[in-house]
């Protein structure tokens, strides 16, 4: 952060692609550290990922599952997680609030979603379904090895989280002065 109100519009992150979650991630940074961050969109995360290691840009904004095994290796180093706390995938490093960056919490997450019209009996029968193939030990160890961490819930704490993660991507996406392309 000091580097960035240092030199603000200097420093690079690249991210995803305009408007991915990985740009919001960059958004959520600059507009809360009141720090100018240049953003550099790419055509996904895998190249976005490549020009950070080969030194292109200064920074990125990654998921855990593709930024892990560069993570591993050395070749990319976490300052810190967008999340409300610590991964045990990487233990060491520290949420962004810990970092020095408060309010910084934006994870990816992946939901099951059936149609709206679905009766209740088969949305309880998916859930318990989810609920025991994500209790799996087997399931686990391969998610974890991956960056992602079990953690199932409720249709109603899914639709409270979608409902309150467009309410925060709206806020930034404004703050932006983005507009729909």
């Amino acid at each position: 952060m000091a580097a960035a109100k240092a030199a603000p519009g200097k420093l690079t992150y690249a991210s995803s692609g305009d408007g991915s979650p990985q740009h919001l991630a960059g958004l959520m940074f600059t507009t809360r550290t009141k720090t100018d961050l240049l953003h550099v969109p790419y055509k996904g995360g895998a190249p976005a990922i490549n020009d950070a290691l080969a030194g292109t840009v200064d920074m990125l904004f990654a998921v855990l599952p593709e930024a892990l095994p560069h993570i591993q290796s050395g070749k990319l180093h976490a300052l810190g997680l967008m999340a409300s706390q610590r991964t045990t995938t990487l233990p060491q490093t520290p949420t962004m609030a810990e970092a020095g960056a408060p309010e910084m919490n934006l994870s990816a997450w992946v939901g099951l979603l059936a149609p709206a019209k679905t009766p209740q009996p088969v949305i309880d029968r998916l859930q318990r379904a989810a609920h025991a193939a994500l209790a799996d030990p087997d399931t686990k160890a391969k998610l974890a090895a991956s960056g992602m961490e079990v953690a199932p819930g409720t249709s109603q704490q899914l639709k409270d989280a979608i409902t309150q993660e467009i309410k925060v991507h709206a806020e930034l996406v404004k703050a932006a002065g983005l507009v729909p392309q």
